[in-house]
């Protein structure tokens, strides 16, 4: 037998008695109903990241070139890089969500920074710029999915835009390298969502060669970046100079080139974790008053990428 009601009353479903309107935003029921998340800086410490598991589609044989990869890393090396990345992160209170689609994605989804912009409400997907990625993002959304992240929106059209390519100068203001990985459309993508969280971009055109804007700049501080000596566009520079934002200029050479020198991951205020075996760089950090430590990724560079690459950023201290 049903349940007995009021006569003449409505069941809640149809907005009877025992209806109840939902209270508060999106913004409050982040940590709640959905997972803790977001970012509206690059600098601000470091609370959740998203890491893929190294799976059994790094195992081949074919020209790694075709799928964008330099090399195809040793899948028991990569893995043991992964377990001290891991550690690392857990140590020091970040939480690790670590990402292991069911069925095997295209070999470059380790380099989950790409795959994703995070907003200060949730996480914009990217459309990868390359065929050989096309089909890394489902992976990714349901990987976000799974660890209760909100996708607050998805490039449509022909827009493409990479994770790497869009970054939080402060949180009004979105950095938006364009190039061959995020293109007009995407940039178009980015513009629309900042616009919701009253922030603007500035688009940055890349040179050739370069495969994000992250692989140009990156954060030390509030108001303290490091750029590549040479390579860095000079529209940046000028952008950066008229936010009094100050730069510390790395000077060409291997250790940027092949080392990954300056793909690091800020940890907070003045605080970085880069790729090992970049001694000189670390040098010139340490004297200028920033916390450095360092982790093996070579398994990661010998295949494209480095710490910065790998590391999805899914939450930051709000600045």
């Amino acid at each position: 037998m049903p349940p007995t009601r009021p006569h003449g009353s409505e069941p809640a479903t149809f907005g009877g008695p025992g209806f109840q309107h939902r209270s508060g935003d999106h913004q409050q029921e982040l940590g709640s109903t959905w997972a803790t998340c977001g970012v509206n800086a690059e600098w601000t410490p470091l609370q959740s990241v998203t890491l893929a598991w190294p799976g059994e589609e790094l195992c081949r044989n074919d020209d790694p070139n075709s799928w964008l990869m330099l090399d195809w890393p040793n899948l028991d090396t990569i893995r043991r890089q992964a377990e001290g990345i891991i550690a690392f992160f857990e140590q020091r209170q970040i939480t690790v969500h670590l990402i292991k689609p069911k069925a095997p994605p295209p070999p470059n989804f380790l380099f989950q920074r790409d795959l994703y912009w995070m907003t200060p409400s949730g996480a914009m997907m990217a459309r990868m710029g390359a065929a050989q990625r096309a089909g890394e993002e489902p992976h990714m959304a349901l990987g976000l999915s799974q660890i209760g992240v909100p996708i607050v929106a998805s490039p449509l059209g022909n827009a493409t835009v990479e994770g790497a390519d869009a970054l939080w100068l402060d949180p009004e203001t979105v950095l938006v390298g364009t190039g061959m990985r995020t293109n007009a459309e995407g940039l178009e993508t980015v513009s629309t969502l900042a616009k919701q969280h009253n922030a603007s971009t500035i688009p940055i055109p890349l040179p050739a060669g370069i495969q994000h804007l992250l692989g140009v700049i990156n954060f030390l501080d509030k108001d303290r970046v490091a750029i590549w000596e040479g390579r860095t566009p000079q529209a940046l520079i000028d952008v950066l100079q008229e936010r009094n934002v100050r730069c510390l200029v790395l000077p060409d050479g291997p250790e940027m080139r092949t080392g990954r020198a300056m793909n690091w991951v800020c940890l907070g205020p003045r605080a970085v974790v880069m790729p090992s075996n970049c001694p000189k760089t670390k040098d010139i950090l340490v004297h200028e008053g920033i916390s450095v430590d360092s982790l093996d990724v070579s398994s990661y560079i010998q295949a494209g990428g480095g710490l910065g690459c790998l590391t999805g950023i899914a939450g930051r201290q709000a600045q």
